[in-house]
């Protein structure tokens, strides 16, 4: 799945406005990023763009960039803030506005790729999917998925609150979604790896349906390794019983 990111950078200075940007045009998938760069706070809180991820630095002359997250998110906005200081007292501070990640100038390469990766991960998580059911299109989130079963050249997919119809087939929703995020355990069966309750025998139960899945036996190594792998990257332990 391929979207367009709009990305802000917010700080008076700009030697530190082009230091973000070379960064983020240096990113591999560098050409869906949207990049605006603002030199104050108002010309940020005044435009009406509305960004996935906002670099921003804390001491703005204009106004203070804890205030400005403090609009945005008075005004429901839920963007990504990345807030860029020299002062590690604010940190405190940042967390009371939801920030996403902490950066200290100068902003060193690796920090700033963990923070970009890490929130771009997320966005693609909160993604939405438009499935055709019937004569309708449904919009969910791909993040709300727990399973899809095969059932003749159609699928189910099964939301945490629904079951949903599809005509697609289980090999377009295989190909569309991460491989890290599902696995295909069974012919007629991909599953989320974040929903995993439990495997017993050669068949994984889910969180929030009711509904126990086959794995095939000739899948259950690989599905082990990449579960556990999953596990790990996510620190998800003491879930799951392998």
């Amino acid at each position: 799945i391929k979207m367009l990111l709009k990305i802000a950078i917010c700080d008076d200075e700009k030697i530190i406005c082009n230091d973000i940007k070379n960064k983020l045009e240096s990113m591999p998938g560098s050409h869906r990023y949207d990049i605006s760069v603002f030199c104050d706070g108002n010309k940020l809180l005044s435009s009406k763009e509305q960004f996935d991820i906002i670099f921003l630095d804390i001491e703005i002359n204009d106004i203070n960039g804890m205030d400005v997250a403090s609009f945005l998110r008075q005004k429901g906005i839920g963007t990504y803030i990345i807030f860029m200081t020299s002062h590690s007292e604010f940190m405190q501070e940042a967390f009371k506005v939801n920030a996403f990640r902490y950066l200290c100038k100068p902003v060193k390469v690796s920090e700033f790729e963990e923070a970009i990766v890490s929130a771009e991960k997320q966005l693609t998580e909160n993604e939405s999917v438009l499935i055709r059911s019937g004569g309708e299109i449904v919009n969910i989130k791909k993040n709300s998925i727990v399973c899809v079963e095969a059932f003749g050249d159609g699928t189910y997919i099964y939301t945490t609150d629904k079951v949903i119809e599809s005509r697609n087939s289980l090999k377009y929703w295989t190909e569309l979604f991460s491989a890290e995020d599902f696995f295909q355990v069974h012919k007629s069966y991909l599953i989320a790896m974040s929903y995993v309750k439990t495997i017993k025998g050669f068949e994984a139960e889910m969180s929030c349906i009711n509904l126990t899945v086959p794995i095939a036996h000739r899948k259950m190594k690989q599905f082990k390794d990449e579960l556990i792998s999953y596990i790990a990257k996510k620190s998800y332990y003491g879930k799951y019983h392998i």
